[in-house]
């Protein structure tokens, strides 16, 4: 079984395969991960019972643990979530 290892996003490598018996990360770092995250969110009630909400998230990590599974180490998630809210 061959795995492929994704480069960074800044390296420009190309990806390259491995064997199976070749470690995919070096097993002394152990598992490390880093990242940063943030949340910017909006509300505005119109009235008693109507309300607007707005929220932006974004992640960017990075986890070697991902590389197990043949996913790239390093993720940049976003989610932009609009709701309009009515309690009765």
């Amino acid at each position: 079984m061959t795995h492929v290892t994704s480069p960074s996003r800044d390296s420009g490598l190309r990806p390259r395969a491995q064997s199976q018996s070749e470690p995919i990360y070096d097993l002394a770092e152990g598992y490390r991960d880093s990242g940063r995250g943030w949340t910017v969110a909006f509300q505005h009630d119109f009235n008693p019972h109507l309300s607007l909400a707005l929220e932006f998230i974004e992640v960017d990590s990075r986890l070697n643990e991902r590389l197990e599974f043949g996913l790239p180490d390093a993720a940049n998630e976003r989610e932009l979530e609009l709701a309009l809210r009515l309690q009765l």
